[in-house]
């Protein structure tokens, strides 16, 4: 897929893409440069939410370098440790 750099420098994000990525006006990006490639990556703090089908889903992607039963696991352990100093005071 082909997009065209305008005047002002700015490229079109073709439709099908935003789509498929949930992208909608007002949208931020990280940008960087990985040798001669041009990297564009939304950012979102908490995860992109649609709605499908009356439903509010997550299209976020997990990054495949995070353990995620690890985060899971460390947030529970101190949620835990959290609640039993509050029961000590």
């Amino acid at each position: 897929m082909e997009v065209t750099l305008d005047e002002h420098g700015r490229i079109s994000v073709p439709e099908a893409l935003r789509k498929k990525l949930g992208l909608e006006a007002g949208a931020q990006f990280a940008l960087g440069i990985d040798g001669k490639v041009l990297l564009l990556k939304p950012i979102s703090e908490r995860g992109m939410l649609q709605e499908r089908e009356g439903l509010l889903v997550s299209t976020a992607e997990v990054d495949p370098e995070v353990d995620v039963e690890a985060t899971i696991d460390e947030v529970r352990a101190e949620r835990s440790q959290n609640i039993a100093d509050s029961d000590t005071e």
